[in-house]
């Protein structure tokens, strides 16, 4: 499948921009590619209001 199939098939579908279903398995990735930790994760989501009035106010 081509990229603007692809893109086609994701703009057709929104849910499909928070599938996995592309993604590979997190234990075979390299740990320079890896995913951060939930902790870390969870953390950066909880703080982004915070980033984002920052930069409204500023």
């Amino acid at each position: 499948m081509d990229e603007a199939t692809r893109l086609r098939h994701i703009l057709d579908d929104p849910r499909r921009l928070f599938g996995d279903d592309d993604l590979p398995p997190t234990t075979n990735l390299p740990r320079w590619l890896a995913p951060l930790p939930e902790w870390l994760e969870n953390f950066g989501l909880n703080i982004a209001w915070l980033v984002v009035v920052i930069n409204l106010v500023g």
